[in-house]
Parts: structure tokens; C-alpha cells; sequence
């Protein structure tokens, strides 16, 4: 049993057909010639065990090998749907992306026109700084930093942000973060793809991304760095801030960032710990497994 066991796991359904044929010939044929286990009966008794022997060996091979080609044929068609899957979600991003430019985009387009149009009308009419100019200066100011943000969102949904490896994504988006006026934002890790699939990899690119958002915007910080590390069983990647720091124990009611990153982290099987007290900065590390399993538990 144990190597037609084997059989129908290895070979599948062909190869534990042949085996359960092979082990009847040779049944049969060690009967034959009086060896074997069966041989000191009598002969009716002899057929009916060697009878009940196949028919045990049978069914016992054949379903597992019929469990294992269910078991492959279920991993194959899980295969497709997740490319399926994932052929789907980059048509939507492009879909969103359009609808995006045709909208939204020309809205802030057509709001920064108007803007402009009210700023020299006012000019010829003489008016000097007034409240009103000042307003109309801070709505272009903020429309044209709209149209900026917009552009860059619309560019991300068109391409995948990780083609060309989570290290590169987060290379180009520091150094698009730093020549926007942010600050300095230094990324180091491997230069080889990383043992991940490419959902994880955009998850933890997405909380790269919300992790360097928080610094820029409440952490006060001077720099910060980007860590990638490729271990044996995972991926760590940290970003560490000089800032000034908060109380992770503390609710921050109306700030769904950290959720946000915890819930992207639990998605790919990892887990996310959040170190910080104010005054020292702050520290993200996100741990995922390479063979795509995990708890899923996140850690502040």
C-alpha cells in the first residue's frame, strides 16, 4: 500500500491505474505458484481474497489519485482566476484613470483658467492687494498643486507602480516626493526582484507611500529613510523618521492611515509594528512572509 500510495500521489490517475494492474498480475501470479499470502487457502477461499485484495487496493489508489488531480485542477483554475483577476483590476485602473482625466482633471484645468481670468480682470480694474486677490492667488495656488497631484494619480493607474520591482517603486517616489519640495528621502535595498508576488509587492508600496505621507505631513521630520531587507522566510521593510514623534497608544480619531497600512499588511499574510514616542521619531516595520502565509496579526 505504501508504494501504491506513492503511485497515486506522484503519477496520478494513469500511473495508479498501472500500479493497481501491476499489483494484480503480480497477486495473482505469486498464487499461481503457491507463494504469497494467499496459496495456503482453499481455492474458492484463495479467488475470493485475492478478489477482495484488489478491489481494496483498487479504490484506495484510485481515490487518492482522484483527490490529488482535484486538488491540482482546483490550484489551476485558482492560477487563472487570480491572472484574471489581476488582467481585470489593471483595465479598471485604467478605466478609473480615464474617467479621472476626463472629469476631474478638467475641472481643475477649467477652475484654475477661471482663476487666472478673475486675477487679471482685477488687475485692470485697478485693484490693488486686497482680500479678494488673496484668495484668488491661494485658489490658483491650490488648484495647480491639485493638478499636480491629479497628474501624478492618473500616471500611477495607467502603469503598475511596481513593474520594475518594490525598490524602484519606492526610489521613484521618494525622489518625486524630495523634488516636490519635501524632504530628503533616502531608500536603500536590494537591486534583485524581491521573493514576493506582485499583489504584495503593491501593498507594501501603497503603505510605503501612506507611511512617508504621515511623515511629511505631521511629523515635522528633517529626513527619512526607506529600508528593504530580502531575509530567509521574509521581506522587512522600515521607514524611520527624526521626527517629533507620537503616542501610538493614543486614538488619532479622523486619521485612517494606520489602520489603512495595518489592513493592507494583514491582506498579504503579514504584520506591521509601530514604534514611536514624542520627541524620537517614529518607526514603521512591515514584516510578509516569502511563501505567501502568515497571521495576519498587526502590532503597534
Amino acid at each position: 500500500f505504501p508504494a501504491l500510495i506513492w503511485a497515486a500521489f506522484r503519477f496520478g490517475p494513469p500511473g495508479a491505474t498501472l500500479s493497481v494492474a501491476v499489483t494484480a498480475c503480480v497477486a495473482i501470479g505469486e498464487t499461481a505458484h503457491d507463494v504469497g499470502p494467499f496459496f495456503e487457502q482453499p481455492i474458492d477461499q484463495a479467488t475470493l481474497s485475492i478478489q477482495l485484495y484488489i478491489w481494496v487496493a483498487a479504490l484506495t489508489t484510485l481515490f487518492l489519485s482522484g483527490v490529488m488531480c482535484e486538488r491540482e485542477r482546483s490550484s489551476g483554475e485558482l492560477a487563472e482566476a487570480r491572472t484574471t483577476e489581476g488582467a481585470r483590476a489593471v483595465e479598471e485602473r485604467r478605466r478609473i484613470a480615464r474617467d479621472l482625466h476626463d472629469s476631474v482633471s478638467q475641472a481643475l484645468f477649467s477652475t484654475a483658467l477661471h482663476a487666472r481670468t478673475a486675477q487679471r480682470a482685477l488687475a485692470q480694474e485697478g485693484g490693488g492687494p486686497s482680500g479678494v486677490g488673496t484668495a484668488l492667488a491661494a485658489i490658483a495656488d491650490a488648484t495647480r498643486t491639485a493638478q499636480r497631484e491629479m497628474r501624478a494619480l492618473i500616471y500611477e493607474l495607467h502603469r503598475d507602480p511596481v513593474h520594475d520591482g518594490l525598490v524602484a517603486a519606492l526610489t521613484r517616489h521618494a525622489a518625486g516626493a524630495q523634488a516636490a519640495g519635501g524632504l530628503p528621502i533616502d531608500v536603500r535595498g536590494p537591486e534583485a526582484r524581491l521573493p514576493l508576488s506582485e499583489r504584495a509587492e503593491t501593498q507594501l508600496f501603497a503603505i510605503g507611500k501612506e507611511a512617508l505621507a504621515n511623515v511629511q505631513k505631521h511629523s515635522g521630520a528633517s529626513a527619512a529613510q526607506v529600508s528593504v531587507e530580502a531575509q530567509q522566510d521574509q521581506v522587512v521593510v522600515e521607514i524611520h523618521d527624526d521626527g517629533r514623534g507620537f503616542d501610538t497608544v493614543a486614538g488619532h480619531p479622523g486619521h485612517y492611515g494606520l489602520e489603512s497600512m495595518r489592513s493592507r499588511a494583514a491582506e498579504i499574510g503579514g504584520w506591521i509594528a509601530i514604534t514611536s514616542d514624542p520627541g524620537a521619531g517614529t518607526l514603521v516595520r512591515v514584516c510578509v512572509p516569502t511563501n505567501g502565509k502568515g497571521n495576519g496579526a498587526s502590532a503597534g
